[in-house]
């Protein structure tokens, strides 16, 4: 019959690079960092008039204020002189923009001034990694005030005169003067931090959106390129990683995965977090890829699950839809004002529903839901918070207040059957609950996961994450693309949607590029 009609690949196309080079306004997330700080302040000890949390009153009431960070130093494994790749720290990042090693950061409240400190490089170091940038080009390149050294670090804050030093406890301070350690104070920047860093300002979006859009590519490649894999014999999990990280950096210049990536095939599967990836994969099993790159430290978190064969079995594309329908219902009802402890327990109630029509789960679905056994089958959390880490801060708060607009988060609903977890409710005083010899029909399945990136809007949400996920789509994809397409040396033009931040493509013009033109579908190399 004819191809499946799909949205297989967006209008948009893919990036091939990241500029990380470019300069970003990250003295913003100053200003919101002091006026958070300055905010909770306040509210713990409330002074006479109504200050209205405006930055000029704030100020006044804070006078001589600053904030200093350490970034993060060049690391070496163990006991020896072999370099670990180097990752800014995210706070230090976000306040400066810097992803290099050995710099500091100064940050005038009163003045909202921010003060770069370049680390002394030696002569042998300059051998080794090459010349510093000069004062002028490290301007150019960060949106501070002022550079200066280390050795001006002691006049600059005896000058700034601070009555109160804010830092993480966390902080490296043996660079400050012995008498600046007095002021310091631990209690409150951690928290202004991570107020600041939930909610993201439109170039955090655009960040954000570039690094879903690789992931996405990189997601859609193996899927198209998976069957003809086995025509070389079995493939390891490992090497199936090892694919996805060399995609990412061959087509988009993004060499660093936002986490370990997760691939997990068959029973395995069913480990939520597979980063041995030491098994073979078997042509019946399905396959759980749980990957993502970062782009300028913003990262991506994406999984996909599909038939190692390019078929869904009967029982995989049972309980695949179970998981699709979870998502589905969350996504419909996901904006800002939503509560997401409500999500979770909507995605619980869908799983629970479906597992009692298939006859797995016996009794009624309030019963079930009210004594857990459902997470039998679901035991993590249904989303986190996604920025300068995949499991960014401030999740705890998902829980305790609606969530607000330009919060970026995943929702990633799954289904597994583990065996040791279902071993301990056939022996726990709810095994009754449980058809077993029903059950036993699905164990094979071992997990299924999808997991999407997503912007919470004030009247919906912006799915950053492209990839395919209908159960069509993904068959389709695997089973008509041509397989002598070279992935490494396709060129992906910009995306107009990575550009800037506007929205994702409309559904006409997405559905407009044929689900069988290989022409659009980016391959892996069969050289892989």
């Amino acid at each position: 019959m004819a191809p499946h009609s799909t949205t297989l690949i967006p209008s948009a196309k893919w990036n091939t690079t990241y500029d990380s080079s470019a300069r970003l306004p990250t003295k913003e997330h100053c200003v919101k960092v002091r006026n958070l700080l300055f905010a909770e302040e306040e509210k713990a000890s409330p002074s006479d008039g109504d200050h209205s949390g405006c930055p000029s009153d704030l100020s006044a009431q804070h006078e001589r204020a600053i904030l200093y960070l350490h970034g993060a130093k060049d690391m070496t494994r163990d006991d020896t002189d072999v370099e670990l790749d180097f990752r800014q720290e995210s706070h230090f990042f976000y306040l400066t923009g810097v992803n290099e090693p050995g710099f500091h950061v100064i940050v005038d409240f009163t003045a909202m001034q921010v003060y770069l400190v370049a680390p002394t490089i030696s002569e042998t170091d300059v051998m080794w990694k090459g010349a510093a940038a000069n004062t002028s080009e490290l301007l150019q390149q960060y949106d501070v005030d002022y550079i200066i050294t280390e050795d001006d670090m002691g006049p600059t804050l005896k000058q700034l005169a601070p009555t109160v030093i804010h830092v993480l406890d966390t902080t490296d301070t043996t660079a400050l003067p012995a008498d600046m350690l007095p002021l310091l104070k631990q209690d409150d920047l951690r928290l202004a931090l991570t107020r600041a860093r939930l909610t993201k300002f439109p170039w955090e979006i655009t960040a954000l959106r570039r690094a879903a859009d690789a992931t996405s590519h990189c997601h859609t490649a193996l899927m198209a390129r998976f069957p003809s894999l086995f025509s070389q014999g079995k493939i390891t999990e490992g090497r199936v990683a090892a694919l996805f990280t060399g995609l990412a950096a061959a087509c988009h210049g993004l060499d660093r995965q936002a986490y370990v990536p997760i691939v997990a095939s068959g029973v395995r599967a069913a480990i939520l977090h597979n980063t041995r990836r030491s098994g073979l994969i078997e042509p019946g099993a399905l396959v759980l890829v749980d990957a993502g790159v970062e782009a300028g430290c913003y990262s991506s978190d994406v999984t996909r699950t599909f038939p190692a064969s390019g078929t869904f079995s009967a029982e995989a594309r049972t309980m695949y839809a179970i998981v699709l329908k979870m998502q589905k219902a969350v996504l419909a009802k996901l904006k800002a004002g939503t509560w997401w402890p409500d999500m979770e327990l909507l995605a619980m109630q869908v799983l629970c529903e479906e597992l009692v029509a298939l006859g797995i789960l016996c009794g009624s679905v309030d019963e079930l839901l009210d004594r857990g056994v459902p997470n039998a089958f679901f035991y993590h959390g249904l989303g986190h918070s996604v920025g300068l880490d995949v499991h960014d801060v401030g999740g705890s708060y998902l829980f305790t207040e609606p969530l607000q607009p330009d919060m970026v988060i995943t929702v990633e609903p799954g289904v597994y059957f583990h065996g040791a977890v279902l071993q301990a409710w056939s022996e726990s005083v709810h095994r009754d609950y449980f058809d077993w010899v029903q059950l036993d029909r699905y164990r094979s399945v071992g997990g299924i996961r999808i997991e999407d990136t997503v912007q919470i809007t004030a009247d919906g949400h912006d799915n950053l994450t492209t990839a395919p996920k209908e159960i069509a789509d993904i068959e389709c994809l695997m089973q008509t693309s041509e397989k002598h397409v070279d992935l490494f040396s396709v060129s992906f033009p910009t995306s107009p949607a990575s550009t800037t931040t506007g929205a994702s493509p409309s559904p006409s013009s997405a559905s407009s590029v044929p689900s069988s033109s290989s022409a659009f579908i980016p391959l892996l190399s069969t050289r892989a």
